[in-house]
Order: structure tokens, then C-alpha cells, then sequence
């Protein structure tokens, strides 16, 4: 939460002007008395940059939007120079643009931060939206600037720009009617008039009740009236201009099959962008037709559900209130072409089931409230699914199976069927007890009794009502915590978590076995362990076994880290290596609502999510493997938090926005997919033993045992973030984002299977603990000619930690600088092996954009700026599709930058004895915007442009 900073108040006389009077004098001179507002800037979505505003009620007592909550005096203006007098010159405007007053005046300000502070006397104030500019001046030179909205409302201003909506909707409505019958696809500018509709109602709602939310409701109305602006606009012009409509296809009636990793329609491969949450019993189906209007093309069924809510009491089968809410439900949506996934919630239990089945919920985690091993579960989840999937089957929208949301089996498992599966899965590894024991450190006589180590925390209890008593916190005698205990017992609770999918996976298909099915597991945890290291989710297993590559994951703030998004890549890219084939499905993603609920509006459109932010957030994704994701939430009908403030219906542009992008998704998916397909010659190895073997995280456990509890300041989550590997990993994706370059990832399973073929260069990232085989698999590829590059302490270890000799890697070597970074080369049969120190992500992004070059990766396509330098920040890829030369470009720096397109010929003989040719290209085509445009070219911060590449011109 924002606090007030202290400031100097400048006072100058009051001056009026004509019959506005003291409001007007106010405006202009600005410098009164400082007024502390919470509420919320004003500006036109496009116009955010420079203002800021202040709120103030005019009926009824004086009231600022959330009363008691302080912010940042209202306007500043940074001066560069050194402190003295300046001319400083006020312009106030009414809400038409039209200019009411004019004031010069000279104040001394100092150089740096000033604070201009201003009052609003309630008594001469009139409804409505008042601009004010101030520039200062030293001489006729301009020194600094800033602009300022402030608001003035009432109920009765707010139902009169209401009425101006629907007003400025019939008047869309007429051009898109004109338009249509001159065969225009209205497609697009429909959207506004969608959003109007479904805004005019919320907003209509609110105003009819006793809130008082008026700084919320003014900024929604002006975002509305913005957006049918610019839909009229856009509208007359394809009538003017018909080739520069965008012309979406039509959807296919067949519903979706998998081909080729992507999603097909019966038209062609199509991606898929929705809303979930706060739908079911709140969510008027009538609304469907504006879900539809707006873009969206999927959702989720009924938010989740479980037994709880199908069948509540025994016998009686499924409930029928409940299947005529579903019914509806999938009927109104088929009507509009939205496709719709059900999500399998299991900690939903009925209470009949713990009052029949108590063992089979002794163990459980976060929302896989039940014990996962335990016969008697999977029986009883077996026969719930196969009932829920002739319930849905026949549906034509029905877009697949969820089968669990965020499955996380953290810190439990330790029941007698759990200790039984635990020592079965050890007698499958090892080939004796004995062997066991050399490894654990241990003197167990069998398998049997083999104890588990113990995990320490018992804070993730299951969200399933089952009373403590019941619950079996530890193991009864626990085994030791070290590196091969720790690994075997992290690898069983993967394999139960495998096993458990399995066996619900086959539960659907024995029912229907055409419709695809998923895990929505969160993305960080399970493919980072950043919040927990003991999930249970084998991101690759589970995800060869799906048909969907299902996640529920988020977008960093913007401004968050260097680049606000390339974290969030990292993990996309990895889930869609790990499980090649497989589309990548978000199904619950979170943008606006990882906000947290006090953030003032002001703050949430200036600087954590402003229009541009919105529309990058969603680009990204898909450009780097996604193929369809739901948005949490839309809005209506939920409590906090789940219904809090910053849910889409909060906030208009980002509803229009992310409509728009579906748009722009299904016109372009296959260029979309082209890109998902793109071949990758530079490969991160992803070692999931190196992952487990988490040295922090085990002396966490170790602090536990030694205390005899969780302190309090560590439930809920752990100190130790990722493991060495897993951080070193994330920093060298970091080091490559940017260097206009597809590369992947590959695995330890994949190494086995032998996909290093083909690969131009492997990067081992601080990989310290492998299997045998990814060693012997990596030396064959050296001795074929191959290139390895080895970061920090690498492959010393097998996957339990038993040391490994690689002296005979180490042969030979010569000492290189690259980029001022010292580097081993030696070479291994045919190939070459180089050495490095870890290194950070900045480190890593000058060494990389050298070291690709020493190693002859060549990169055809490349941006630079006007100096022929890298260019930071700006995330660029090319691809083919057919014969086209597809490119994208996305900035996520914070500054305009302006870039060349350069293309560089492959250099001939060895990668340091010549330089490539390189040639300037000009001309592309914006494929979102569907007009071209020429290089040298300006993109403003987190801009997108997705194009086809002109490759014929000097």
C-alpha cells in the first residue's frame, strides 16, 4: 500500500474564473491544500502514462474511494535541474477538451521530486471528468510536464454517461448493421458492443444500490466509451477500406480432436482463450452470447466440483438439481461455439464417503484431500469418474477431462498401504535389501521395514473437513534423511502420484475414450520445486500419460525482475519439451487477480497492470508453446477472495483486450503453431534427480526433527527455494531469452531414448546428480562430433549422490576467454566438451550472445539496434512456415527501443575464420494489425508484432 510522502505545500491566491468560480481556481492554480485521495486515475486506457486523479463524491457527505486508505500526494513533476524560480503555466479542460482556464505563475522548485498538492471545495464543485496540464518552463524552454485528471461525480453524472453508452452503442450497432451488409467481417469491432451490453448492466446493477464505488464505476464507464470509439472508428474505416478488415474464421461444428500437438476443429488448428470462475448458479447463461461476442471460445463447467455437489447422499444417485445446472449450462454454451472442461476437485467429498470409507482419507494434501495408494480410494474415485463421464460424454462441446486441481501430495503418505506400495516400489529398484542399506546407511532386515524419512511439516493438511484425529501426521518409526533416502522417497511419491493418474485416466476412458484428459498441476512448483520440493508431480510422467499438457500457473507483475515475463517462458517451454506432442493448456491463469486486493485502481492501471501489459502477457504464452487457457476469474457471484476486487469484470479493457487476443488467435493459429514446431538445435538438459537432490531443502527437514516441530514463521511454506540446478537452469534460459535464438530443453528420459541426435550444442546447468546411462549417452554423442557445454559442479554424482569419475573428460584441455569469462575446451572423440563457473542471469546473457559464436550456432534472423549491437530486452524468434518467414518480437524492457532486421548468411569453414555476410532487411507485414510496416523500427515498451518477413529486399 502506498504512503503519503512529505511534500511542500505551495500556496498561491485563489483566482476564479466565470461561473465555475472556486472550482476553476482550484483546478488551475492546483496549490491549495493537499487532499489524500485512494481512487482512481481516469485516463483513457491509451493515456495512462502521465495521470493520476483524485475522486470526490458530491452527494451526501464528502467521500474518497476507500475512505482511510492513503496514497502518494496527487501530482509531481520532476524537475532535472538545479533549484531556482521557473515559470510554471496551468491549463484546465473540461471533459469536451474544451479550455476553461489558463494560469502562468513563477514558483521556486528544487531540482528532483515536487509536489504540486490541490483541494476540491465541495461546496462549488460540479459533476464531471476535469483535466489540468502543468508544464514548467526556464525560459521558453520546457523543462518538465505532467497531467492530471480529476473527478468530480455524483449518482445522478454517472446514470447521465450510462445513458451516453447505450447511446454510443446504438450508434455501433447501426455502422456494424451497415457494414455487414456490405459483406465486412464486424467480427472485431462487435467486441465493444459486447462489452457495453455486459458493462452497462454491471454498472446500471451497482449504481442501484446503496455503494458508493463512484471512482470504479466513472473509470469503467470511460474505458466503454473509449472502446466503442474505437470500434466506430475501426468499423468506418473497413468500409472505406475493405482490405484492411481482419477476417476471423468461422468455427467448426465437429468439436476438437489432437492432431499434430494442436487442437483442430474440424476447420483447422485453432487456440483457445476463456474465463473461468465465479460462473455456475451466478453466471446468467444469457451472458453466453456476450462471452461469444467478446472473442472467448472455452470455459470451465460449474467451476470445480466433486462428490460433494453430483452426489451428496448415498444411493440416491446424481443430484438432479445439479445435472439440470449442467445441462444448461453445456447447452447455452454449444449454442455460442464455447467448448467446456469439467475439473475434478478432490478434497469435494461427500460426508457420507468419510463416515463409509475412513482409511481412505487418512492421508491427503492441499486439494488431493484422500490417500492415493489406499484400494479402496481408487475404487471410490474410479466409479465417481466413470458416473461423471457418462454424464458428459455425449456433449459435443465438451473440450476434455480435468482430473485434479493443483495435485499436490506434499508432506503426507505414511499409512500402512502407503508404507507397503513405499517398500515394493524399493524392492523394484534395488536388488537387495542389503544394497539398500550400503546406500541409506542403514540396517534394515527387509523391505517391509524400510522407514520413511521424515518430512517435518504437517501444515499442508488436506481441505476436506477430516478431523484431526484421523489424520497420520508421521511416519510411525522414520527412516534417515540423506541424499538416497531423500531420493527414493521423493521418486515413490512421483510414482504413486503416476500411478494414481493412471488409474483415474482409465476410470474416464473406459467410458469415453475419445475426449483427451489432464492435471491442471501449478506450474513453478511442479516444474521448479520453488514452493515445495516433495509435490509428487513428475512433470514429464504425467505428461506423456495426458492427452492435454494441463497447468494452472500466472504472469509476473509488470515491472517484476529485468524483463517482466521470461520466467514464465522458462516453464512453458520446458513443460512443452518434456512432453513434445501434447498441447499446453492453462487452465487457470492468473494475471489480474495475482494482484493483491488492496492495490488502488490507480495502481493497478499504472503500474502493474497497464493495457499493453494485458495484451503481452497474453502474446507470450502462446508464441512460446501455449495452446489454450482459461483467465482467472470472470468476476460475478463469489466471495472474497475468489470474488474480490481484480477479477476481469473489474477492469474493462483487460475483458476487451483479452477478447481481442482470442480473436487474434484463432485468425493467426496456424502461424501461432509454427512457432510451437520450430526446430531447436541448442537443448538445457532438465535433470530431475539433480532437482530432488536438494541440499537446502534436506537441512530444512533436518532443523524440523532436531526442533520436534514447524516454527511458526515457516508454516505454510519453505526457506529453501530450488535446488542449485534448478536455479542455475532458470538463469542460463535467462542468458539465452533475448539472443533471437529457439532452443529448448531436453531430459534425462529423452537422452535415453537417444534425442540427442541432430542436437548442435547440450548445456549441462550445475546438473551434479545423473543416471549412469545420461553419462554413456552424452559421451556417444561427444565421440559422433557433438558439443557439450558444462556449467559449474556437473554429472559428478548418481541420482542417490554416489560419486563418479570423470577424469577421462578432462583431457587435453585448453583455456579460452569468451566474453571475459574464463572456459575449459578439451576435446572427446570427435566432439568438444567446454567448462565454465555458474554464473548470473546478466553474466550469462553476455556470454552466451559470444559463446553461440565461438561454437558455430549460427542465427539467421537477427535484431540489433542502430549500432549493430544485441539489444536487450526484446524477445525475437523466426520460423517457417511452408515457404514463409514468420518473426515475432515482443518488448519486455522498459524503453522504447528501435531496431534493425538483419539477416546473416551461415559463415563458410570455421566458425571464427570469417564473418557471415549480413544484409539490412526492411520490409514486413504485422500480421495481428494486417498492415505492413518497414525497419528501422520503434517499439515501445511491451509491444508485439507478429509478421511475415520480407527476405528479397536490400
Amino acid at each position: 500500500m502506498n504512503k503519503p510522502r512529505p511534500h511542500r505545500a505551495l500556496r498561491l491566491p485563489l483566482a476564479r474564473f466565470g461561473p465555475r468560480g472556486v472550482l476553476m481556481g482550484a483546478l488551475c492554480w492546483l496549490l491549495l491544500q493537499a487532499v489524500s485521495c485512494r481512487y482512481g486515475a481516469l485516463a483513457r486506457a491509451d493515456e495512462t502514462a502521465h495521470f493520476t486523479s483524485c475522486v470526490y463524491v458530491a452527494d451526501g457527505q464528502p467521500r474518497f474511494y476507500d475512505q482511510g486508505q492513503a496514497v502518494d500526494t496527487l501530482l509531481k513533476i520532476r524537475v532535472p535541474r538545479a533549484t531556482e524560480v521557473y515559470r510554471v503555466r496551468f491549463e484546465a479542460t473540461d471533459e469536451m477538451g474544451l479550455r476553461i482556464a489558463v494560469q502562468e505563475t513563477e514558483v521556486r522548485l528544487q531540482a528532483g521530486l515536487n509536489t504540486l498538492v490541490f483541494s476540491l471545495p465541495k461546496e462549488a464543485v460540479t459533476a464531471g471528468d476535469y483535466r489540468l496540464g502543468a508544464r514548467v518552463f526556464q525560459g521558453d524552454q520546457l523543462v518538465a510536464s505532467k497531467r492530471l485528471t480529476v473527478a468530480v461525480l455524483d449518482r445522478a453524472y454517472l446514470q447521465a454517461k450510462l445513458a451516453n453508452v447505450a447511446r454510443r452503442r446504438a450508434e455501433l450497432k447501426t455502422a456494424l448493421d451497415a457494414a455487414a451488409r456490405q459483406g465486412i467481417d464486424i467480427t472485431y469491432p462487435q467486441t465493444s458492443w459486447a462489452l457495453s451490453r455486459l458493462f452497462e448492466r454491471l454498472v446500471g446493477t451497482e449504481l442501484a444500490t446503496s455503494k458508493r464505488e463512484y471512482g470504479k464505476l466513472n473509470w469503467q464507464l470511460n474505458d466503454v466509451l473509449l472502446a466503442l470509439q474505437k470500434s466506430l472508428t475501426q468499423i468506418r474505416e473497413w468500409i472505406r477500406y475493405p482490405t484492411r478488415q481482419l477476417r476471423v474464421p468461422l468455427p467448426g461444428t465437429r468439436g476438437l480432436r489432437i492432431v499434430d500437438g494442436a487442437f483442430h476443429d474440424g476447420q483447422g488448428p485453432v487456440l483457445l482463450l476463456g474465463a473461468l470462475g465465479n460462473f455456475g448458479r451466478s453466471f446468467p447463461l444469457t451472458d453466453f452470447e456476450l462471452y461469444a461476442a467478446l472473442g472467448f471460445n472455452s470455459t470451465e463447467a460449474l467451476l470445480e466440483f466433486g462428490p460433494r455437489d453430483t452426489q451428496p447422499e448415498k444411493g440416491k444417485g446424481v443430484s438432479k438439481t445439479w445435472l439440470q445446472e449442467l445441462d444448461a449450462y453445456m447447452k447455452a454454451a454449444a449454442a455460442h461455439n464455447i467448448f467446456v472442461y469439467p475439473t475434478v476437485e478432490h478434497c469435494y467429498i461427500a460426508p457420507w464417503m468419510f463416515r463409509e470409507h475412513p482409511s481412505a482419507f487418512t492421508c491427503g494434501s492441499h486439494y488431493l484431500a484422500t490417500c492415493i495408494v489406499n484400494p479402496e480410494a481408487r475404487q471410490l474415485w474410479g466409479q465417481w469418474l466413470g458416473q461423471m463421464a457418462r454424464v458428459m460424454k455425449d456433449y459435443p462441446n465438451l473440450l476434455g477431462y480435468c482430473l485434479g486441481n493443483e495435485p499436490h501430495y506434499s508432506f503426507t503418505g505414511y499409512c500402512a498401504h502407503c508404507r507397503r506400495a513405499f517398500g515394493e516400489f524399493l524392492q523394484r529398484e534395488y536388488t537387495g535389501i542389503e544394497v539398500l542399506n550400503r546406500r541409506w546407511g542403514t540396517g534394515y532386515q527387509g523391505f517391509h521395514s524400510v522407514g520413511i524419512p521424515p518430512q517435518g511439516r504437517t501444515d499442508w493438511w488436506p481441505r476436506n473437513d477430516v478431523p484431526d484425529s484421523r489424520r497420520i501426521v508421521r511416519p510411525e518409526h522414520p527412516g534417515p534423511i540423506n541424499q538416497a533416502s531423500m531420493y527414493d522417497w521423493q521418486k515413490f511419491n512421483q510414482h504413486r502420484m503416476t500411478e494414481f493418474f493412471r488409474s483415474m485416466k482409465a476410470a474416464v476412458k473406459k467410458v469415453d475414450r475419445d475426449r483427451p484428459v489432464f492435471w491442471e498441476s501449478p506450474l513453478v512448483c511442479a516444474t521448479w520445486g520453488e514452493y515445495g520440493h516433495d509435490d509428487g508431480i513428475d512433470r514429464e510422467e504425467i505428461g506423456r500419460l495426458s492427452d492435454i499438457n494441463g497447468y494452472d500457473g500466472w504472469t509476473s507483475n509488470f515491472p517484476g525482475g529485468d524483463w517482466a515475463m521470461d520466467a514464465d517462458v522458462a516453464n512453458l517451454e520446458l513443460m512443452r519439451d518434456l512432453a513434445p506432442g501434447k498441447p499446453l493448456f492453462n487452465s487457470e491463469w492468473h494475471t489480474v487477480t495475482s494482484i493483491n486486493g488492496e492495490v488502488s485502481y490507480q495502481q493497478m492501471v499504472r503500474e502493474k497492470r497497464p493495457p499493453g501489459y494485458i495484451r503481452a502477457a497474453l502474446w507470450l504464452p502462446y508464441l512460446h508453446g501455449n495452446s489454450a487457457g482459461t483467465l482467472w476469474a470472470w468476476g460475478y457471484g463469489a466471495p472474497p477472495p475468489s470474488g474480490g476486487r481484480w477479477q476481469m469484470l473489474d477492469v474493462p479493457y483487460f475483458v476487451q483486450i483479452a477478447g481481442e487476443t482470442a480473436l487474434d488467435l484463432r485468425r493467426l493459429a496456424p502461424e501461432v503453431i509454427a512457432f510451437h514446431q520450430a526446430r531447436r538445435d541448442v537443448v538445457l538438459l532438465f535433470s530431475m534427480a539433480s532437482k530432488l537432490q536438494h541440499a537446502e531443502h534436506f537441512e530444512e527437514l533436518r532443523t524440523f526433527e532436531a526442533l520436534g516441530h514447524v516454527p511458526d514463521e515457516w508454516k505454510g511454506k519453505t526457506r529453501s527455494t530450488s535446488s542449485v540446478a534448478m536455479r542455475q537452469l532458470k538463469h542460463v534460459h535467462f542468458g539465452l531469452f533475448c539472443l533471437d535464438m529457439n532452443y529448448g530443453f531436453v531430459s534425462e528420459r529423452q537422452i535415453g531414448q537417444g534425442q540427442l541426435a541432430g542436437r548442435r550444442l547440450v548445456i549441462v546447468p550445475a546438473a551434479d546428480y545423473v543416471a549412469e546411462e545420461t553419462v554413456n549417452r552424452l559421451q556417444r554423442y561427444l565421440k559422433a562430433g557433438g558439443t557439450v557445454l558444462i556449467i559449474g559442479d556437473s554429472l559428478g554424482h548418481d541420482e542417490r549422490g554416489q560419486k563418479r569419475d570423470l577424469s577421462g573428460w578432462h583431457a587435453k584441455s585448453q583455456e579460452l576467454l569468451v566474453a571475459g569469462f574464463p572456459v575449459t575446451m578439451s576435446q572427446f572423440g570427435s566432439g568438444r566438451i567446454y567448462r565454465t563457473a555458474r554464473l548470473s542471469g546478466q553474466q550469462y546473457r553476455r556470454f552466451f550472445d559470444a559463446f553461440l559464436d565461438e561454437v558455430g550456432i549460427h542465427r539467421s534472423y537477427r535484431i540489433t539496434d542502430m549500432q549493430g549491437g544485441s539489444v536487450d530486452g526484446v524477445d525475437f524468434r523466426t520460423t517457417q512456415l511452408g515457404t514463409r518467414r514468420l518473426a515475432y518480437l515482443i518488448n519486455l524492457s522498459r524503453r522504447q527501443v528501435k531496431v534493425k532486421l538483419v539477416s546473416k548468411a551461415p559463415a563458410r569453414g570455421l566458425a571464427r575464420a570469417s564473418q557471415p555476410s549480413t544484409q539490412s532487411l526492411r520490409s514486413a507485414h504485422d500480421l495481428i494489425t494486417n498492415q505492413p510496416f518497414t525497419f528501422p523500427l520503434e517499439i515501445a515498451p511491451l509491444d508485439v508484432k507478429l509478421m511475415e518477413i520480407k527476405e528479397a529486399e536490400n
